[in-house]
């Protein structure tokens, strides 16, 4: 029997059209691979231009906010500045800051402004009896600030710290930016680095010219708030000027070093009210003309105009040293500190407390070697 033509060709035909459609399959698998690369391609720069456009959104956020921030802090010291009437031509830098920079630059304080000083006075509060064995100074102090910092000028750089956290557009803020601004003020016309230097004899020099520094920037805050934040807002000034849970910390802490804390605010708004009531010629710039030589004058004020009661300088008898041994440190911590020392063995009797603490004329704090 004879095979047909047909089925020959047809079993000819059949691979032909298989091997066809493999063959255009495969084209078609290769072109979507192809598709689906060019796909994914696609994908990732639209997912990077994605990135880009963000990025470039969060710059302009970012800088409409910085722009925002100097903007009220112009605003803030061009009103400071009228309610001080200290004129000045410059605008302090800003540089916001995070908490590692805070730190390292409270460690950078204590190390060049006290040193071993620091270390001698706590062994003398301790010796006393007025801070625990174990109580750091340094340690409890730094984390006061770490909690409560939000933005401070630096008179050494002559630039203006602001935390990256900090708030200024609340008028909480720019109370705080006002009194920081006031120190920027403060340096212009009477140089702080000098002042801080001319009184660096004594525990109680340095925190007299500091009461003259944070009383006057206390008062200027208050008139701000009085003037463009909200009045009667700064009533309880110790608790303003203890944010958050520095004030809960704070409690805790002995009493002599919240009053090394507090007293430069609180005695030294006194000060200068009393200067003003009194109706003192130039009150407000006559204490950096002419400081007062101890915080008697600054607890005193009347003594402060007579200036003409100093204290008296105390010398150290021979047989101290013949009993005690070599003198290591030797400092003066005036009245104020008297009166933390006398407030803590009587009671907390305010009252009496201050009438015994008004008697002092003059002190000396001697750390001998053990």
């Amino acid at each position: 029997m004879v095979k047909s033509p047909r089925r020959k060709l047809l079993f000819l035909v059949l691979p032909v059209i298989l091997l066809g459609i493999i063959i255009v399959m495969g084209v078609a698998i290769f072109r979507l691979s192809q598709d689906h690369q060019e796909l994914q391609n696609e994908v990732q720069r639209l997912h990077h231009n994605e990135q880009v456009l963000t990025g470039r959104v969060e710059n302009l956020s970012g800088y409409r906010q910085r722009l925002n921030q100097h903007e009220t802090f112009i605003e803030i010291l061009n009103q400071t500045m009228a309610l001080r009437e200290l004129p000045t031509r410059e605008v302090v830098p800003i540089q916001t800051v995070g908490e590692d920079f805070l730190l390292s630059f409270l460690e950078k304080q204590w190390e060049e402004e006290l040193g071993e000083q620091l270390l001698h006075i706590e062994d003398i509060l301790k010796n006393m009896a007025l801070i625990e064995p174990d109580y750091d100074i340094r340690e409890e102090v730094t984390a006061l600030y770490i909690d409560q910092t939000a933005g401070f000028y630096d008179y050494h750089e002559g630039l203006f710290y602001i935390m990256e956290t900090f708030d200024m557009q609340n008028v909480m803020g720019k109370i705080i930016v006002s009194h920081e601004l006031t120190h920027f003020l403060q340096d212009q016309h009477f140089n702080i680095e000098e002042l801080m230097a001319a009184h660096d004899a004594s525990t109680d020099q340095q925190t007299t010219i500091l009461s003259v520094l944070e009383g006057d920037a206390t008062l200027a805050m208050m008139e701000w708030s009085m003037e463009y934040g909200i009045p009667g807002s700064l009533q309880d000034l110790t608790d303003f000027l203890l944010i958050g849970d520095a004030q809960m910390d704070f409690a805790d802490t002995p009493q002599i070093i919240q009053d090394m804390l507090l007293e430069p605010y609180l005695a030294g708004i006194d000060f200068f009210t009393y200067l003003q009531n009194a109706d003192v010629e130039d009150w407000r710039n006559k204490p950096f003309k002419k400081p007062p030589v101890s915080m008697e004058m600054v607890l005193h004020p009347e003594k402060y105009l007579a200036y003409d009661n100093f204290p008296r300088e105390l010398d150290i008898p021979e047989h101290f040293t013949e009993n005690h041994g070599d003198i290591i440190y030797t400092d003066v911590f005036g009245e104020l500190y008297l009166r933390s020392v006398i407030r803590e063995f009587n009671q907390h009797e305010e009252l009496k407390t201050n009438e015994i603490a008004a008697g002092w004329n003059g002190d000396k704090n001697v750390l001998f070697e053990d």
